[in-house]
């Protein structure tokens, strides 16, 4: 009697900031459609491990250690492959090295976010939200910091003490917001802030890789532009911590004084001019390789963000907050018979800059009216869109869908 066996294979899942790896395939099936990255079992050659470490390196030239691989599960469906009857064993790579580039086997490598995922090939979908019921998102989040506004700090509140008790079994720790440290942060998954805009605003300009989620305390008293949640709703933060959320981008501005980089970075605007509104503001604007000697109250450069708050109350357009681009406006601009400035408002596209150069005394450099520095005569300051948005969690009401 002849018996027919499964083909053994290798699928890998590898996460990185809320963005799964995928492989776009470039041999049949599925040519053109993306896919865990793969592959078969060589017979009396490797175990299931060194398949992994094989056929990673093989298709995205990244590097993991076999004490790193967890297994996920099995998938045997006789019709999951359209070759035959396949099983997969789907490892997750805890730990990775490398540069990430397409071998042989791919036409592209790319970290999707995990909840705007293409139709994968195979069973691949399916298996992402094996993994997602499994771990969740929110499993990832294994240090959280919560800001407080500094009288819930120092007072509490039933809905404080509410969050606490949802974060319970959780590494947590919550911290006043008005005397916050860059060491608060450190090694930190999750920034929850509770209070409202300004507190969002000061917990954003410590975050670099981190998720952060605003919780308005008090909506009465707080527009809550950049928060999420209400804090009547704070029990949505179960549902989070339980992987169900999405992630928007919020870009930011970088600031560069004389040739250093400011360590903050600016999620509303950035301000330069006078320290005293009525005194004017004296500098040079320089802009796509033309300068223009200025007389005013001061720059505004803002995000999408901060289009609808103080650039706008200055006559600017609003924009949408996940246009990675930045827009500056000259607020009462002086035009006389020395000065006629032809700047007053503009686009700084990503990859460029604008420049701003003090000929003035006692002026200040302002990002998010929150965080200030000097800018005295000869001062130089550029301007431009930074390479790390802020990954700002926002609930979701519909659940996981395959595709999506």
């Amino acid at each position: 009697m002849e018996y027919k066996n499964p083909a053994s294979t290798i699928d890998v899942i590898i996460i990185k900031d809320g963005k799964v790896l995928l492989v776009k395939r470039k041999h049949p099936p599925f040519v053109g459609s993306w896919a865990l990255p793969g592959g078969y079992t060589e017979y009396g050659r490797e175990n299931l491990q060194q398949t992994v470490i094989r056929e990673l390196k093989e298709e995205t030239n990244l590097i993991v250690k076999e004490e790193d691989l967890e297994l996920l599960g099995v998938y045997s469906d006789p019709g999951r492959d359209p070759r035959g009857h396949v099983i997969s064993h789907v490892y997750i790579a805890k730990e990775f090295l490398g540069v990430l580039t397409a071998g042989d086997d791919a036409q592209e490598t790319v970290f999707f976010p995990l909840d705007k995922l293409p139709e994968l090939a195979f069973d691949h979908n399916k298996i992402l939200k094996d993994y997602l019921i499994k771990y969740g998102w929110g499993k990832m989040f294994k240090k959280i910091l919560v800001v407080c506004r500094g009288n819930i700090f120092r007072e509490g509140s039933k809905s404080l003490n509410k969050l606490k008790y949802f974060l319970n079994g959780k590494k947590f720790r919550v911290v006043g917001g008005s005397n916050l440290k860059k060491n608060d942060f450190k090694d930190v998954d999750l920034v929850i802030t509770f209070g409202g805009d300004g507190t969002f605003l000061k917990a954003a300009s410590f975050v670099r890789d981190s998720f952060i989620i605003g919780i308005n305390s008090n909506p009465m008293a707080s527009e809550g532009a950049l928060t999420s949640i209400n804090a009547e709703n704070v029990d949505i933060i179960r549902e989070i911590l339980n992987g169900r959320f999405r992630v928007i981008e919020r870009p930011r501005a970088k600031v560069t004084k004389n040739n250093i980089l400011l360590d903050k970075l600016a999620l509303n605007e950035v301000y330069m001019g006078s320290r005293n509104q009525f005194h004017t503001s004296r500098y040079i604007l320089y802009l796509n390789g033309r300068k223009e000697e200025h007389r005013s109250s001061g720059v505004l450069v803002s995000t999408g963000t901060g289009s609808t708050a103080w650039y706008s109350s200055a006559g600017g357009k609003p924009f949408p907050y996940n246009e990675k681009k930045l827009k500056f406006i000259i607020r009462e601009p002086f035009s006389g018979r020395l000065f006629k400035p032809l700047f007053l408002q503009g686009e700084i596209s990503q990859g460029n800059k604008i420049k701003i150069e003090s000929t003035g005394k006692m002026g200040t450099i302002v990002l998010d009216s929150n965080i200030s520095h000097g800018f005295e005569g000869g001062d130089v300051v550029e301007i431009e869109l930074s390479n790390k948005p802020l990954k700002v969690i926002v609930p979701i009401k519909n659940k996981w869908n395959d595709g999506n």
